[in-house]
């Protein structure tokens, strides 16, 4: 017996448990007691567990797609006892940011896999006072600092971003679609332009144009605006070409203009040579040298809420015409541990 289940039935004999089959990082299979207490386990090591339906009997119920399990109670709503389980490494700031790694990975054409997480704090650089360069920074953020602030010490001045951190982080090195059209949105746009290597984007700078879709650039656009995430042309024989794609993901409260300039200026800072200075860590040095760079905004609610009215479906369009201009890509929490795709 595994020395986490017998200590379950030694020390938590009138908890309730669960009996599940868990695939461990080492591959092996072990049959475990879940009580509440092991996802505040999980979190402390920085695990995150997860179904995986390869393991089960294939004649036998199962989920549409493999979810994250965030806490006991949705894993009370979900389980079945056939079900199989497994154990993977969060890198991720949080069971949030996962879950909107593990909606990206699912979207049609997703070049992505939850195999391509990498450790995104290593990637954060906080903006603190008397830091480094200070002069420098606060000159680049001149024409999004108040007035007010523009009289005091660039020492002591308030910054529009706090830093740059990243919740989580994915690159991708490999083959991706070469023809724009044969890839569902939002990464047609990106795979065109990761197989062109024409230019970087960076996340922010330029106007899409009028038929750009919800990943839009200066050098390849996604289809018309009004066509939903799944709208895709297909194309009778689709090239495919090695190229590099990276997505940076950040989690939200909520989805507001604040939110999004503040997250534009982060991506801006990230693309510029004053990060690059500022950075020396070899994993931001290797992001920067990739053919594409994508950020996404992970909302933990629906954008706007829930009631249907037309003043707040004005509200949600406005504030994902006004992502989308900037380049960013919204996804909006639907179901505990399940993220999707924010049309408009």
């Amino acid at each position: 017996m595994q020395r986490d289940s017998y200590a379950t039935i030694v020390r938590y004999r009138s908890r309730r448990k669960t009996p599940v089959r868990v695939l461990q990082l080492n591959g092996a299979v072990f049959y475990e007691n879940l009580i509440e207490d092991f996802f505040a386990g999980y979190r402390n090591r920085r695990l995150a567990l997860m179904t995986h339906t390869p393991g089960q009997d294939p004649r036998l119920p199962r989920l549409s797609k493999d979810i994250i399990v965030p806490d006991y109670k949705t894993f009370l709503q979900i389980h079945q006892p056939h079900f199989m389980y497994r154990l993977l490494p969060l890198l991720s700031a949080d069971v949030e940011a996962f879950a909107a790694m593990q909606a990206i990975c699912a979207t049609p054409g997703s070049p992505f896999t939850i195999e391509d997480r990498l450790e995104s704090q290593l990637l954060n650089y906080r903006l603190s006072k008397l830091c480094a360069g200070r002069d420098r920074i606060c000159e680049f953020f001149k024409d999004y600092t108040s007035p007010a602030e523009l009289q005091m010490p660039t020492a002591t001045r308030t910054l529009p971003i706090q830093g740059v951190f990243f919740q989580g982080l994915m690159v991708h090195e490999g083959w991706v679609a070469g023809t724009p059209l044969s890839t569902p949105r939002p990464f047609a746009a990106a795979s065109a332009a990761a197989a062109s290597s024409l230019k970087d984007i960076g996340g922010i700078g330029g106007t899409p144009s009028e038929s750009a879709g919800p990943i839009g650039s200066d050098g390849a656009a996604a289809g018309s605006a009004d066509r939903d995430l799944y709208d895709a042309k297909q194309a009778p024989c689709q090239k495919r070409v090695a190229a590099s794609i990276a997505a940076f993901i950040t989690t939200h409260d909520v989805l507001s203009e604040a939110a999004i300039t503040q997250r534009a200026l982060m991506a801006k800072f990230f693309d510029s040579d004053l990060y690059n200075q500022c950075s020396t860590s070899l994993i931001a040095a290797k992001v920067r040298s990739l053919d594409e760079r994508m950020h996404f905004m992970a909302v933990k609610r629906v954008c706007s809420g829930r009631m249907c009215t037309a003043e707040v479906m004005r509200t949600r369009a406005h504030l994902l015409k006004l992502a989308r201009k900037q380049n960013l890509h919204v996804y909006e929490k639907v179901n505990e541990g399940e993220y999707a795709y924010a049309p408009m």
